[in-house]
């Protein structure tokens, strides 16, 4: 399966031949302007880009603008996002650089030369994903781990798990109230990947606050 590229470029022969470049290792979407690559973009959910190729100037905006748009959506915040342009003064690459942008590249660029970078960004942004999943999984899911007591009331308990490697999947923990009732949740979370595990973690903490506040 090949790789999944945003590639926005206005100047259609420049997209042309970005896209002769690229084809062989990325799979395409192509967009001229903001509002088009936004609306594009935002409706790639299930299947957002793997690396995000931008010029600076487009007919209704920059890519500056695209690039704090697209930040405020889940699925695209951390998604590679590369300036390819032949802006070279240095406040643009600070600006560029204060938007988290992960790499500026000057136009023209050779195709080994720009592959080569693209290939990069992707390696980082995956090195990066999987150190942020173990911090999680070692600070929280330690935290999370559910703790069942041997049996509750005439029932005798056994639980084995085996956490998710891409997150998501089912959870259960158990609390004790005051009132001689013990609740058992048990639950499913939707969804694949690190958004569906950030998520497990915030519901399961939700619901473990959730009861014990209830004890009061």
């Amino acid at each position: 399966m090949q790789t999944a590229l945003t590639l926005i470029e206005d100047d259609p022969i420049q997209q042309m031949i970005l896209k002769r470049m690229l084809s062989d290792d990325y799979c395409i979407s192509s967009y001229r302007t903001v509002a088009d690559a936004l609306r594009g973009l935002k409706a790639s959910r299930d299947e957002p880009p793997d690396i995000i190729l931008c010029d600076i100037n487009l007919p209704d905006g920059d890519g500056f603008s695209l690039r704090e748009s697209i930040q405020e959506e889940s699925h695209l915040a951390d998604c590679p996002f590369i300036f390819l342009t032949s802006i070279q003064d240095p406040f643009t690459q600070k600006k560029a650089a204060n938007l988290g942008v992960s790499d500026f590249l000057q136009k023209p660029i050779k195709r080994e030369e720009l592959l080569d970078k693209l290939q990069q960004n992707i390696i980082r942004y995956g090195t990066v994903k999987k150190t942020v999943s173990r911090q999680l999984d070692g600070s929280l899911s330690n935290i999370l781990r559910p703790s069942i007591p041997n049996k509750i009331g005439a029932y005798k308990v056994h639980l084995s798990y085996r956490e998710a490697m891409a997150g998501g999947g089912d959870f259960v923990f158990h609390i004790a109230q005051t009132n001689a009732i013990d609740y058992v949740v048990i639950g499913d979370v939707m969804g694949h990947g690190h958004q569906a595990k950030f998520f497990l973690h915030a519901y399961i903490g939700y619901l473990y606050g959730a009861l014990q506040a209830s004890k009061h």
